[in-house]
């Protein structure tokens, strides 16, 4: 595509839509189309807190600009060592772990999670990743994840894992 002082990218993404416009010294702005179901939004009180693990800068900012949405407060990093790190010094709700990350993998990070000596060890994870073969998901839950969402993400999947597995969990300690 071409550079130009204003574009504009349109991701699809399994009934999603969002659009990203970059001006001249401005930061990037996104508008995401479509209405979130109440049933999928984040419940009253605090907002539950979600790590992002994801190397993909778009898929960072569209999936945590989904979240935000939803009422979720939303925290990302790029690799799997900035994961384990982030865990270790903040207190999340569940976490969206990709696969394929430099660095440390994402099976790698969930590994040093489960081997953490609080009740950090028990905060629920999801694999997200574009490998969606029966292997490739067997090996990551064995890893320590939870649950397992394939790329490109599936909102309506995704939020429904997220509030499930943040349902069978007490709320993070302060």
């Amino acid at each position: 595509f071409k550079q130009k002082t204003a574009y504009e990218i349109r991701l699809s993404l399994v009934g999603s839509e969002m659009c990203i416009r970059d001006r001249a010294g401005m930061s990037p702005a996104t508008d995401v189309a479509g209405d979130i179901p109440a049933s999928l939004v984040a419940e009253d009180g605090p907002a539950r807190r979600v790590l992002v693990a994801e190397d993909n800068s778009i898929n960072q900012l569209f999936v945590g600009t989904l979240l935000r949405r939803a009422g979720y407060a939303v925290d990302n990093v790029e690799n799997g060592e900035e994961a384990v790190a982030a865990v270790e010094r903040a207190a999340y709700d569940v976490v969206l772990m990709d696969v394929h990350m430099p660095v440390m993998t994402g099976s790698q990070a969930v590994q040093r999670i489960r081997a953490m000596n609080s009740k950090k060890a028990r905060l629920p994870i999801i694999a997200l990743t574009a490998d969606v073969s029966l292997e490739g998901q067997q090996t990551y839950l064995q890893s320590g994840a939870d649950a397992f969402i394939g790329k490109p993400v599936d909102w309506k999947a995704l939020t429904a894992e997220i509030h499930r597995l943040v349902s069978l969990h007490p709320r993070r300690q302060a």
